[in-house]
């Protein structure tokens, strides 16, 4: 067997592959890491800090969210009339120059007395247009529209 000189002056004997497939041996398991742990613990450390840094900003946009609607509630109202509007136009051609007062039925019992509430739903959407006298009873689950009546406010002259 060949020998080898270290530098502390110490002889190790070095193996040699009888053919021409090497095994590998202890020495060179003990001189080759097989699983580099400093390596996967910088990949956690990484892994972390971008998962912590990605909460933290989905959190603060979250809370400025929030934040902005409680300064501004009517925000949310004037949002879900325009996405109301904007479906039953899809429909029909809606009054031009009159932002509807759009309200939502919640009791149909009360509202199954009169005959343009006669086959609503809760949930039901009613746009109410004052100027052009108009209303419109809308259904968003299914994307329809219910009735469509003349508006009667009192005496109008």
């Amino acid at each position: 067997m060949p020998r080898q000189l270290k530098k502390d002056h110490s002889i190790v004997e070095v193996l040699e592959p009888k053919n021409e497939r090497s095994f590998l041996t202890i020495n060179d398991i003990t001189q080759k890491k097989m699983f580099d742990f400093k390596d996967v613990k910088t990949k956690l450390i990484v892994a972390l800090v971008a998962l912590f840094v990605g909460s933290a900003a989905f959190g603060f946009s979250y809370y400025k969210e929030v934040v902005g609607l409680r300064e501004n509630p009517q925000k949310i109202a004037q949002e879900e009339v325009g996405k109301t509007v904007a479906k039953v136009s899809a429909h029909m051609l809606l009054p031009e120059g009159e932002t509807p007062t759009v309200a939502t039925v919640t009791d149909t019992e009360t509202l199954k007395k009169q005959p343009f509430f006669a086959n609503a739903n809760v949930g039901d959407r009613v746009l109410i247009y004052a100027s052009a006298l108009k209303a419109i009873l809308y259904r968003p689950e299914l994307d329809k529209i219910i009735e469509v009546a003349p508006l009667n406010i009192g005496n109008r002259q």
